[in-house]
């Protein structure tokens, strides 16, 4: 079971229970499942530990890793289906182009004020200490604010809703999962193929949504567009190809979209076109993305 109905198991007892998506559990509500005692042993299973150090070592404290497979292991044994990544370049227009100098400049400036490598740290730490000083507040608002409308540019670029188009009407008998950036996003590019795709997200209803995912199980629409609802807990073994239209500074949510894709089935590959903005920081986030995946090939 998941971990999410793994906590709710009081009054009961049970000699072991085998907890899938483990690392749920750093959260204050679905911790309570290790303070549970009405199972003897339970085994825990995760595909997406943490990326940082202080939640992955306090999870594999409440939970010693046992046995580890990475997922290019899982594609040798055959466990899942292989798969293939094309990375594509894409510009901003000219005036995006603009307004991303701009922010970017900005962004370098209170970089600077907060302290150049521990600025992240130094601005969170700023906006809940009651003591900091007003301009501390001043310059930690300002380099989140940079940081946000700089990724907002990069997140609802042109070019990516172009891109994007043209490899669904070039692919009609693919069936595609598209990865974004954020809600209204996913919502301009479902409207970019309609009536080819529906979107699945947060600000959708359960209805909506669940009308969306039985649509594209029964293949009336052949694209299914999210932000992140789809990274994890969805089992579509029919979906063939990933476009990623949105990226993050982690690398987990790829690994997480690429196992969407890789669900084994006989003499099936998963494609994943990344579409991102050079010479941007999502390049960079790029590269940081891919670190653990092979079979990554980069267009020019």
């Amino acid at each position: 079971m998941g971990i999410r109905s793994a906590y709710k198991l009081v009054g009961k007892h049970y000699d072991i229970v085998v907890c899938d998506e483990i690392h749920l559990g750093l959260s204050s509500e679905y911790r309570k499942v290790f303070e549970n005692n009405v199972f003897e042993r339970m085994l825990c299973m995760t595909a997406t530990l943490p990326e940082e150090y202080e939640y992955k070592d306090l999870l594999i404290e409440m939970a010693p890793i046992i046995f580890e497979i990475t997922l290019d292991e899982c594609v040798e044994l055959g466990l899942v289906s292989p798969y293939n990544i094309v990375c594509r370049p894409l510009e901003l227009t000219f005036s995006e182009r603009t307004d991303y100098k701009k922010i970017n400049n900005r962004f370098v400036y209170w970089k600077g004020q907060l302290g150049q490598f521990d600025a992240w740290e130094n601005a969170k730490y700023i906006l809940t200490n009651m003591s900091a000083s007003s301009e501390e507040k001043r310059a930690a608002t300002q380099f989140y604010k940079a940081i946000r409308e700089r990724k907002k540019i990069i997140d609802f670029a042109e070019n990516k809703i172009e891109a994007f188009k043209t490899i669904v009407l070039n692919n009609p008998d693919k069936r595609i999962l598209a990865f974004t950036g954020a809600n209204d996003f996913t919502d301009m590019l479902t409207d970019s193929v309609i009536p080819l795709a529906q979107a699945y997200h947060s600000k959708r209803t359960k209805k909506q949504r669940e009308a969306a995912l039985e649509n594209f199980k029964s293949g009336m629409i052949n694209v299914l567009c999210s932000t992140k609802a789809l990274n994890q807990g969805l089992d579509v073994p029919d979906a063939n190809m990933g476009i990623v239209c949105g990226l993050t500074s982690k690398s987990l949510p790829m690994i997480q979209r690429v196992g969407r894709l890789i669900r084994f089935q006989e003499d099936k590959t998963g494609e994943v076109i990344i579409l991102y903005i050079k010479d941007s920081q999502e390049e960079k986030w790029l590269k940081n993305a891919i670190k653990d995946l092979n079979n990554v090939k980069f267009e020019e």
